[in-house]
This record gives structure tokens, C-alpha cells and sequence, in this order.
């Protein structure tokens, strides 16, 4: 006879349905839970490693990353770039701090990105990884529009040479594509197929850049 399973922890577990809602509450228990821990694995390394690799080829050097985490990306960056890097989550921001602490040019901010504002301006390049449905208003029954929302937000604080480099579980590419069609220009993109054993995670990356403005527009 088999012994009855004990009852489940149920202090940390996250809904499912709110899980993909971006506030503070659902990130910061993501994060303190463990949720997120992949996105610092070894299998996914590539994207991150390539996000930065990006950066350095196009000479950026004031980066910064909306949904930031605990600043993975920095890890990848050269000294000599600056970092912006702004999340919802508390726990997320305390230990990107604590991890960086002595690295110069880099802040961690932390804010709801619709209602947060940069302390900085001409940054010359915007990092936007995991674009998925907690983006949105309404998480899982969120419109895909609502993601030019965050793209809006963050126009006043870029020069008018900086590139935009877009990360995203593949299929959203599909989402995202029509919404920005013929708003930025095309410089490069890739596929990274994440391998973990027997089990495909291909991220899609892109990268924009802002168009020059007309006389007209200026």
C-alpha cells in the first residue's frame, strides 16, 4: 500500500493564470520561487551571450534593458559600456545590485516600465528579452498590441541612431512582426535552438534600427 503523499507546499506556487500578468506581486514571486532560474542556465546562455555580441559588433555604448531581471546580460557586456536595467521585481533588482555592485557605468532600477522613467537619455541601444504575454495588459487574454505601448514608452530616451534588439520565444515573432512592419529598419536577426536534452526552445532575435528622421519630422 502506498504511503499518502504529503500535502504540497503551495506557499511559493504561482496560478498559471496570473503568472503571465506583469506586476510586481507575479514577478517578484517568479523570481523568489525560482521561476525564472532557466533564464540564467547553461541552456540558455546563447541568447544572452548573442544580445551582447549584437552590442559590441555595432559599437553601442549606453544600453538600456527593459525587464532586465537580474541583469544577466551584463555579464556578456564589455567594461566600457553603460547599463540601464529596470524590473518589476524587487528580488530580481536586489540581486542584480548585489551581483554588479562593483561594476562602474551600471544602474538597476526598479519600476513598472509604463510608469517608469528613465534617468537618462540618447542611449543608443534598447534590449527588450522575453517579450511574451506578461507584457501585455491582460496577460494571457492581452492584446499583442499593447507591446507598442513599451516600445512608445522608451522613444524619448533613445538617440536617433540607436538600435533596438528584440528577444522572444519564436512563435511571438509572428505577433510582433505586422505590429512594428515599416516602423524601424531591419539590420540582422537570428533563430538560437535551445537545447535542453530532448526538449527544443528556439528564441528568435532581431535587430532595428530607428529610421532617420526627414527635415520635415525634426
Amino acid at each position: 500500500m502506498k504511503s499518502p503523499r504529503k500535502p504540497r507546499n503551495t506557499e511559493h506556487m504561482i496560478d498559471p493564470g496570473q503568472a503571465l500578468r506583469y506586476s510586481v506581486e507575479t514577478q517578484d514571486l517568479a523570481y523568489r520561487s525560482g521561476a525564472y532560474a532557466f533564464a540564467e542556465s547553461l541552456d540558455l546562455a546563447p541568447r544572452m551571450a548573442t544580445i551582447a555580441s549584437y552590442i559590441t559588433h555595432l559599437g553601442r555604448r549606453r544600453v538600456l534593458d527593459i525587464g532586465c531581471g537580474t541583469g544577466e546580460l551584463v555579464r556578456y557586456l564589455p567594461p566600457e559600456v553603460s547599463y540601464i536595467g529596470v524590473d518589476v521585481a524587487p528580488s530580481a533588482i536586489a540581486t542584480a545590485r548585489a551581483r554588479y555592485a562593483e561594476r562602474p557605468q551600471t544602474q538597476f532600477h526598479i519600476g513598472a516600465f509604463r510608469d517608469w522613467t528613465c534617468p537618462q537619455t540618447g542611449l543608443d541601444a534598447l534590449v527588450w528579452a522575453g517579450i511574451g504575454r506578461a507584457w501585455t495588459r491582460d496577460g494571457r487574454k492581452g492584446r499583442f498590441s499593447d507591446w507598442l505601448e513599451i516600445l512608445d514608452r522608451a522613444e524619448p530616451w533613445l538617440a536617433p541612431d540607436a538600435v533596438l534588439i528584440l528577444e522572444m520565444v519564436a512563435p511571438h515573432w509572428d505577433n510582433l512582426s505586422p505590429l512594428i512592419a515599416g516602423r524601424y529598419e531591419y539590420l540582422a536577426g537570428c533563430d538560437l535552438d535551445c537545447l535542453k536534452d530532448d526538449h527544443r526552445a528556439v528564441r528568435s532575435l532581431r535587430v532595428f534600427r530607428r529610421p532617420a528622421r526627414t527635415g520635415s519630422e525634426s
